[in-house]
């Protein structure tokens, strides 16, 4: 049985905490398991069920009823769901944090940075790959014994150790801040786009980690080097800073289909 061995809190976001996990290395099939997040007031008493669908990827935002309240802390696990067999798992991993009530000056910035991105900027979404850190080994290329990948130009995995690379891509709107940099929407030559790395930003969520993909309009394909959150006293996330490099056309990542 798929087992979590990772529970990760970000408490973060107004009114809203982001919960991630990553599960054991497994050679069963990830795609035949869902998960649910169970929450109570101490590590020791009830856990409760906060989502109300299953959870196919490996991250939960939980936009919880505390708006005012900074003292609450919530105590968390993960449930492991067989959909094949009915199996399930309330895994033993703990993690828990204090919840972060509403701050409307946050609420208020976060909201112009999503009319910046969506309409004033006017540019359309890009397509996000979350790369894949945790599940089914890729049977292709990954070596138990050297623990690493074997091959460069793996498609089954693209070269991140997982099966299928990257998760389901996410519409996301991104601005790309360096001057000069794609100004004319009908730039499509690839030569015209600088093959270094440039700077980006994005809104607060989803979390972008270095070694994801964003995808534009053009089918080019960006790889995260950097990500540096800006925040509201040191802890709302209000956007994300990027540092991101162009993907020459002969990468192994052109060859995912989206």
């Amino acid at each position: 049985m798929l087992t979590v061995k990772k529970l990760n809190i970000h408490n973060n976001y107004s009114v809203a905490t982001l919960i991630n996990w990553e599960v054991e290395d497994t050679t069963e099939i990830i795609n035949n398991f869902v998960f649910n997040i169970y929450a109570s007031i101490s590590p020791t008493s009830e856990f409760t069920k906060i989502n109300e669908e299953p959870i196919t990827g490996f991250s939960y935002m939980y936009n919880h009823p505390y708006v005012t309240d900074s003292s609450v802390k919530l105590y968390f696990k993960v449930e492991v769901v067989n959909t094949e067999t009915q199996e399930t798992l309330l895994c033993n991993v703990v993690s828990s944090a204090y919840l972060t009530p509403r701050d409307p000056i946050a609420d208020t910035i976060i909201y112009q940075n999503e009319i910046l991105l969506k309409r004033v900027l006017g540019r359309p979404p890009v397509k996000l790959l979350m790369k894949r850190r945790t599940g089914t080994r890729c049977t292709s290329c990954w070596d138990e014994d050297l623990m690493e990948v074997t091959k460069s130009s793996c498609t089954s995995c693209y070269s991140t150790g997982y099966a299928g690379g990257y998760l389901p891509p996410e519409d996301i709107y991104v601005s790309f801040t360096e001057p000069g940099f794609i100004t004319r929407m009908d730039t499509v030559d690839i030569k015209d786009v600088q093959q270094g790395v440039t700077q980006a930003w994005c809104g607060n969520y989803p979390l972008i980690l270095p070694g994801d993909i964003i995808i534009d309009e053009f089918n080019r394909r960006f790889i995260i080097m950097q990500v540096q959150p800006t925040t509201k006293s040191g802890r709302i996330y209000l956007r994300q800073l990027l540092q991101v490099q162009l993907l020459p056309p002969t990468d192994i990542i052109y060859k995912m289909k989206v």
